[in-house]
């Protein structure tokens, strides 16, 4: 997924990882990001915490219902989801820092192109 313009993230590349259980699409599947990313609603693991994958999925959702979801919390946070008290207060007290270090992390992390990203992961076409 390709951050979008305008936030920390427009520079960035990053592998997501789709696992569809059983269940599916009665329940939602376990969407992370495979790539570091320095977001509120993102853990260390790249567990997503967003309404989509909870209470808000539906068996009619899609895929791409997902990850355009995914793509508007990459623009816009949502406190209410937050997974990470220090990220949240820092968003909130120290906007300017907080924006620093998702730049930072974004241009650490997901600077790799597609091929790189393949060969990293071993994945194949």
């Amino acid at each position: 997924m390709k951050g979008p313009f305008g936030t920390p993230y427009e520079s960035g590349l990053w592998l997501l990882y789709a696992n569809f259980g059983e269940e599916y699409p009665r329940r939602a599947p376990t969407v992370r990001f495979m790539t570091e990313i320095y977001h509120v609603n993102i853990n260390s693991d790249g567990k997503i915490c967003h309404q989509i994958f909870d209470r808000g999925w539906a068996s009619v959702t899609t895929m791409v219902d997902a990850f355009t979801s995914i793509f508007d919390l990459l623009k816009e946070s949502n406190f209410d989801d937050a997974l990470s008290i220090e990220k949240t207060q820092l968003k909130r007290d120290q906007p300017d820092e907080y924006h620093r270090q998702a730049i930072d992390c974004t241009r650490r992390c997901a600077h790799k192109n597609l091929h790189e990203l393949k060969l990293q992961f071993q994945l194949e076409d």
